[in-house]
């Protein structure tokens, strides 16, 4: 489904692809609306006294568009965590717009959606040509993207300039069914963040707007230069929500078709299958103790169903597996 260009991935624009079926976009849950105005409020209340375009991920964003010369062109989190400070909401267009919008600010990735049914894969992240055809959403008329970066089908269209606006002709409707989300970071935002927020937009799509959800592809270059994070604080109800408990890793191996992916079985209260950034493991990670994010939103990868990830701590230039010292017995919930 997805495809980066070797250049671009080394830039750190590490990116995953979601796919959903059986969507239903007609109506929005009164659930959803009033998670996200919950999301809303909290994320509104953080960033009133705080700079969005100061943020080192949203800073990163610029200095890539600069590169390829592009400028002033915020892209997609920060005009929507702009919004949301002003409005303390989201602007509501569709329960799958509303979901990958949260998803979004809340990990400052940036996502686009598309109508699985409009375009022909594989999408490729690439340096686009003079014969790559891009019509921004909601014109009709060309606009000329050659030298800027892009997700591309296999029809040479383009349908994300950037991270900055999406292409009129793969574009998501309420009667779409079908639909591809693309999720997108920097070398400023963790790889484990992009896992994250994959695995939370599944939960979001399935929960709020049904379906099937599962995660596709997963693409990282091991590219990242992690600084402090300045993000809102997780309440006491949501770090229980993660189930975190202390297990030994007993295997590892990374997923047959997705090598950025590993597969750990881990010990702790009964043996699980635990998913894990590849770049974030040691050379060898076996009988190495860490702690799990268990009891989740299941995930589907191909034939495998992930249900615990591996924790991830950031360092000043890196992000590397959480490990336990303590004289902790394998299984035991750490709240």
């Amino acid at each position: 489904m997805l495809e980066v260009a070797p250049d671009i991935l080394q830039l750190g624009l590490a990116s995953s692809a979601v796919v959903a079926r059986g969507v239903d976009n007609t109506k929005i849950a009164p659930e959803l609306i009033a998670y996200r105005r919950q999301v809303g409020q909290r994320l509104g209340g953080y960033w009133k006294n705080r700079s969005v375009s100061s943020h080192p991920a949203i800073e990163e964003y610029h200095r890539i568009h600069s590169m390829f010369g592009v400028e002033n062109e915020p892209p997609a989190p920060e005009k929507l965590l702009s919004f949301i400070r002003r409005k303390r909401d989201f602007t509501s267009t569709s329960a799958v717009v509303d979901s990958y919008n949260i998803v979004s600010t809340r990990t400052l990735l940036s996502i686009g959606a598309h109508d699985v049914s409009k375009f022909p894969a594989p999408i490729t992240l690439r340096k686009s040509e003079a014969d790559d055809i891009y019509i921004p959403l909601g014109q009709t008329d060309r606009q000329d993207v050659t030298g800027e970066y892009a997700y591309i089908d296999a029809d040479r269209k383009v349908i994300c300039r950037l991270e900055v606006l999406q292409g009129d002709h793969s574009k998501v409707t309420r009667e779409s069914t079908d639909i591809a989300f693309f999720l997108q970071g920097n070398e400023k935002i963790a790889p484990a963040t992009l896992l994250k927020g994959s695995w939370l937009l599944v939960e979001m799509i399935e929960k709020f707007c049904g379906g099937k959800a599962e995660l596709v592809d997963f693409l990282d270059a091991g590219v990242v230069k992690v600084t402090a994070p300045q993000k809102p604080n997780v309440s006491f109800e949501e770090f229980k929500s993660l189930n975190l408990k202390v297990g030994t890793v007993q295997a590892a191996a990374p997923l047959e078709n997705n090598s950025a992916l590993t597969n750990l079985t881990v010990s702790a209260d009964s043996e699980r299958q635990v998913l894990a950034v590849s770049s974030q493991l040691p050379e060898d990670i076996t009988g190495q103790r860490v702690v799990l994010a268990t009891e989740l939103h299941p995930l589907d990868i191909g034939d495998v169903t992930f249900d615990s990830y591996l924790l991830s701590v950031n360092t000043a230039e890196t992000t590397e597996a959480m490990s336990v010292v303590a004289d902790i017995p394998d299984g035991v919930p750490l709240f």
